[in-house]
């Protein structure tokens, strides 16, 4: 029987070039024993390389859906994907990675041993760090790439201005749910003390998430682990990934690659070495790979292929020159020479001259290569019923299947879901979900406000996006129209229509769907058609998607409706510029001050999401009962320290040192009260 796994490693893996196998190579060498690839669905069988190092043993591939509108989102979806592999098995460690990021360990020569050495640590946070080389003009060379990065770029500040990522090492069965940089959820069993430890040993700030350590240097720590991202070996490289978009075709360079390029030239990069560390091992683990006359042979026909597409996009690309710093098509003086060999040996992974017969494979001293392991079937989807076979079915399932005590339906689209479920003839609650788990493909997932409709007793009538759209989808519009037609929506008494963010926009823009409807919108958008909000920067991939359908201007959409409720800060302004856009006597405005974009959480911390959504429901909300309600946020600490760091951006600092003191009084008397 084989032995579980220590550490599972997992990646999106969009086209692999000749650098996988070292990037394979190099987390075999940390001792990460088992590697997980995430391939698009739509590829006819894996890529040679990758097919070649499954077959060896070497890696797993599982097809999964893929969205081109939604490419860039895609190593989200796999992180959200690789937490069920986490959860499947309580032993070893869990960690997801990019293919451009290497995990660095400075005092430990595997990340077992690391852990180890921790002793009952549940989760490590790696900080992400941005590598370059030297020379970046010099043509791309197939091959390995870490030998020559030896530089950094300098840390982001620990202001909350962003800019700074991580990835998490964690313990595997306790969350079924992650972003590439942490997990997210809930832990699945109960812990006396859950270990959070940053990249020097030391626990994790909380609340632990991105907001809170964007503002803490020591969530930054990385004495112990932390991640080298190595997005630009070379400028070529670039072409080379552009050349994958559109194979032979000349592509627009994206706008993010701009300040990459701009970070590796800069002046203030740091030496760092940390890759230096494992070049022994890594180099050993190259030769074992390249040793299987398979892997080899696949290698070396990857190299061939990627000086191919160099030279189509070199001839090709329409800011080729402007990139390398041409000046009137007189290239600058050669780049000086490349520098010597490096510390260990990297022959395997040199630049073949010329694709060699394949009795020609690299030789190395090296291992026996293991025996291949039998290769499971790629089916085009992967078959589901094998993973939820034995789990809880969700409870709104419960609620309709055949032997259930309710009426309803469920209608799955491409891109969204349609869950109907009859519990109240009087009040039908209609609810849209947000952008924060539309990417949630797991047997169990809710719809937004679930368990609070469900508790109600009212009925429930939930949307459910499967991708980052703002509903703008004909196939789902016309199933709107179609199912208003037949009157599902009439035969109530009363409609309550409610989301946020995203899921507020369409809360207000398919209210006039149920005339006489009451809207509850959190942090709503307006539109996101640049024609009508030229200003709106944010929701790249909505921006992008056909705001000529129906239901586009939720300003024009609401006017129908009974009563509108609008939550949101007065004090972020990309919210503010869709507030000012809304007019008519059926709307009230209700100001959530420094929540930003997030009022329906700053809400539920304040613990008054649900009274407030049970009073628009019974539509005795007045701006007076909410702001009465709002008080309760003055025991929360989010409110505390955003009082206290706009105090101190206005110069009023002595303010500033008030608030914390009268903070601690208001806790306590709540605390009092309670008791």
């Amino acid at each position: 029987m084989a032995q579980p796994a220590q550490a599972l490693l997992t990646t999106w893996l969009d086209h692999p070039t000749s650098a996988f196998v070292e990037w394979v190579a190099h987390h075999r060498a940390l001792g990460i024993d088992r590697i997980h690839v995430f391939l698009r669905d739509t590829q006819e069988g894996p890529p040679p390389l990758a097919a070649a190092l499954e077959r060896a043993g070497v890696i797993e591939i599982t097809p999964i859906p893929f969205d081109a509108a939604e490419a860039a989102e895609q190593i989200r979806n796999a992180a959200i994907r690789a937490a069920q592999l986490e959860a499947a098995e309580d032993n070893g460690w869990g960690l997801f990675l990019a293919q451009d990021e290497y995990l660095l360990l400075p005092r430990h020569d595997s990340l077992a041993g690391l852990m180890r050495t921790l002793k009952g640590v549940h989760a490590l946070s790696a900080p992400v760090r941005l590598f370059f080389v030297d020379g970046l003009e010099r043509p791309h060379q197939p091959g390995a790439v870490l030998a020559d990065i030896d530089h950094r770029a300098p840390d982001a500040p620990a202001d909350g201005s962003g800019g700074r990522e991580w990835r998490t090492v964690v313990k595997r069965g306790l969350w079924t749910a992650r972003l590439p940089g942490y997990p997210v959820g809930p832990v699945k069993r109960d812990l006396s003390r859950l270990r959070w430890l940053n990249g020097a040993g030391a626990p994790m700030p909380t609340p632990r998430g991105d907001r809170t350590w964007q503002r803490d240097a020591a969530a930054f720590e990385d004495t112990l682990i932390y991640t080298a991202r190595v997005p630009v070996p070379r400028v070529e490289t670039l072409l080379l990934r552009a050349a994958y978009v559109q194979p032979g075709k000349a592509q627009a360079m994206p706008s993010d690659l701009a300040p990459l390029i701009d970070a590796a030239r800069a002046n203030d990069r740091l030496p760092d070495k940390g890759l230096e560390r494992a070049a022994q091992p890594r180099a050993e683990q190259i030769a074992h790979l390249l040793a299987l006359p398979e892997v080899a042979q696949a290698y070396r026909d990857q190299c061939e292929e990627e000086e191919a597409r160099i030279t189509v996009q070199t001839k090709r690309h329409p800011l080729w020159k402007a990139i390398l710093g041409y000046v009137d098509g007189v290239p600058l003086p050669p780049d000086p020479p490349v520098r010597g060999a490096a510390t260990v040996p990297t022959a395997p992974l040199d630049k073949p001259a010329a694709k060699p017969a394949p009795t020609a494979a690299p030789q190395a001293a090296a291992p026996a290569p293991a025996p291949a392991k039998p290769v499971k079937e790629h089916p085009h989807v992967p078959d589901a019923f094998a993973r939820i076979a034995t789990a809880p079915p969700p409870a709104w399932f419960a609620e309709i299947y055949p032997g259930g005590d309710r009426q309803g339906s469920f209608v799955k689209l491409e891109n969204h879901a349609l869950l109907h479920i009859e519990r109240s003839p009087d009040t039908l609650i209609v609810t849209f979900d947000n952008i924060s788990n539309v990417h949630d493909i797991s047997f169990g997932r809710e719809p937004w406000a679930y368990r609070f409709v469900r508790g109600g007793g009212y009925s429930h009538f939930a949307i459910i996006a499967r991708r980052k759209d703002w509903y703008r989808d004909t196939q789902l519009i016309d199933e709107l129209h179609r199912l208003t037609e037949r009157g599902v929506f009439a035969r109530y008494k009363k409609v309550v229509l409610a989301g946020t963010s995203m899921g507020g926009f369409a809360a207000m823009a398919f209210a006039s769907l149920v005339p006489g409807c009451i809207v509850l919108a959190y942090s709503p958008q307006t539109t996101l058609d640049q024609d009508l909000v030229p200003w709106e920067d944010r929701f790249g991939m909505g921006r992008e998607r056909n705001w000529a359908l129906p239901h586009s201007d939720a300003a024009f959409e609401i006017q129908g409706a009974k009563r509108v409720f609008v939550i949101y800060d007065p004090f972020f302004e990309p919210d503010t510029r869709h507030i000012q856009r809304l007019e008519g006597d059926n709307i009230t405005l209700l100001k959530c001050w420094f929540a930003g974009h997030f009022s329906a959480v700053f809400i539920r911390r304040a613990n008054i999401i649900k009274p407030l959504f049970q009073m628009v429901i019974d539509e005795t909300l007045t701006e007076q009962s909410y702001y009465r309600l709002l008080r309760d946020r003055r025991a929360l600490a989010w409110y505390r320290k955003a009082m206290e760091e706009r105090a101190i951006a206005r110069g009023h600092d002595r303010l500033a040192a008030r608030i914390g003191p009268a903070f601690q009084r208001v806790r306590q008397q709540r605390a009092r009260e309670e008791a």
